[in-house]
């Protein structure tokens, strides 16, 4: 479901029936995918501009739940996500903000020793822009996400 739905949004083919129908799979078995489904899954429904509330409501539990395996990149997609159709779920944006001042602080030296953990510019620039426009103010992260875009 994630490929599918992340290939129409990138090739920006909005095929609304498709979006609706694999909506009521992913409600029903969000549990069962992967953060870099979930992240694939939000990101193209964002991309398409839809702000289907049971499927961002399942996705940030889900993603609350995993937030500790999902890979930076993946992090940056899903909070771009939330950010684009400015759904605001409480749960998830603490645990994304919590999680990236950990990786940013006591977790950074995953990142010297695992290239995959390291946050790219792009990806805290989605992270940014996402807390910015979901209205999260939190100095700590403000400073965590300015200290890994030098």
């Amino acid at each position: 479901v994630a490929n599918i739905l992340n290939a129409f949004a990138k090739l920006e083919i909005l095929d609304q029936t498709l979006f609706d129908a694999a909506a009521l799979v992913i409600v029903k078995q969000a549990g069962m995918y992967q953060p870099r489904e979930l992240s694939n899954i939000a990101h193209a429904y964002a991309r398409q501009h839809m702000r289907h509330a049971a499927v961002f409501e399942n996705i940030g539990q889900v993603s609350v739940q995993l937030m500790s395996k999902f890979q930076p990149m993946q992090l940056g997609l899903l909070a771009y996500a939330y950010g684009r159709v400015q759904i605001r779920h409480e749960a998830l944006l603490s645990s994304l903000r919590d999680e990236v001042i950990f990786r940013g602080t006591i977790g950074k030296s995953l990142q010297e020793m695992d290239r995959k953990q390291a946050f790219g510019l792009r990806t805290v620039e989605q992270l940014s822009r996402a807390f910015v426009s979901l209205g999260v103010h939190d100095q700590r992260l403000a400073f965590v996400l300015f200290d890994m875009a030098r």
